[in-house]
């Protein structure tokens, strides 16, 4: 039996549209009002990369995060590049 009194506990959760990420609506939005083989095209490749994304439990956050990390390399400075 489901309380509804907690529905907040799923506040936290990623929204979901079937087994893909939400975050599709806009390429797919993008497809929708600019019809052409492109769009598609682009639309099909964020498909498969929230899919491959969602195989791995990982959201765009996280690969931004990454790509964040990768790019600053293995070294970190004491100071700051202000000081």
């Amino acid at each position: 039996m489901i309380d509804p009194a907690t529905h907040w506990r799923d506040s936290g959760r990623r929204p979901m549209v079937g087994p893909l990420d939400a975050q599709i609506i806009y390429p797919f939005l993008l497809f929708f009002f600019n019809a052409s083989f492109k769009t598609f095209m682009f639309f099909l490749a964020s498909i498969i990369f929230f899919a491959v994304l969602a195989k791995y439990k990982m959201n765009i956050k996280i690969v931004l995060r990454l790509l964040r990390s990768f790019l600053a390399g293995p070294i970190r400075t004491r100071k700051g590049w202000w000081q």
